[in-house]
């Protein structure tokens, strides 16, 4: 890790602005000191100088990196998934370590889009993961359903066109379940998806 006060980068190799995969990098190597500090049994495990150079390298990458006033370019994906799915490990595994002023600036800024007319949009996704209590580790955190995925209808106000508030699944005989959600805040739907847990058992 860069710790010079005239750093253009948190790791070399890791400096460009053209390609965004290199932001969800960065804050993949963030997470990873993350972890070394809060899991049970690191021979880091609360570390102060490594939890500092995490809150500085996430302090250094929002001013110039990935805020909300900095425009996106290259791969969507990266900007709206990538780099949130490390941000959304990061805050919760320390958010007893941030001040609300870094938890505000670090939680995901991208999961948010605007209409036709410029009008902002709220985004909600249904989202899975596993989580290892003893250890305060997140796993297999993803995407399972996203508006677009469900039949079209209304919604309760214009910005939450675009959102789904996961309401729980059902385990199907054909080894698959059925998502219900919330859409819009205005009616409820149901996809059919894979088992969003396999490897892990069975709900209960």
């Amino acid at each position: 890790m860069v710790k010079t006060a005239e750093r253009t980068t948190l790791w070399a190799g890791l400096e460009g602005t053209s390609n965004p995969a290199q932001i969800s990098t960065t804050y993949g190597n963030l997470k990873a000191m993350t972890l070394a500090y809060k899991v049970k049994g690191s021979s880091l495990q609360g570390n102060e100088a490594l939890k500092n150079d995490i809150i500085n390298g996430l302090d250094w990458m929002y001013h110039n990196r990935y805020n909300p006033s900095i425009a996106t370019y290259g791969n969507w994906w990266e900007w709206e998934i990538g780099t949130p799915l490390q941000l959304n490990d990061i805050v919760t595994l320390l958010y007893h370590d941030l001040t609300p002023g870094e938890i505000g600036n670090n939680w995901p800024h991208f999961l948010q889009g605007k209409d036709s007319g410029g009008q902002e949009l709220k985004v909600y996704l249904n989202m899975s993961f596993v989580f290892d209590p003893e250890r305060r580790e997140f796993m297999d955190m993803q995407i399972i359903g996203t508006r677009s995925c469900y039949p079209p209808g209304p919604a309760k106000m214009p910005d939450l066109t675009d959102c789904v508030f996961t309401s729980g699944i059902v385990l199907r005989e054909d080894g698959k379940v059925d998502l219900y959600s919330g859409l819009g805040d205005c009616e409820t739907g149901r996809i059919t998806i894979d088992y969003p847990f396999a490897g892990h058992g069975l709900l209960v």
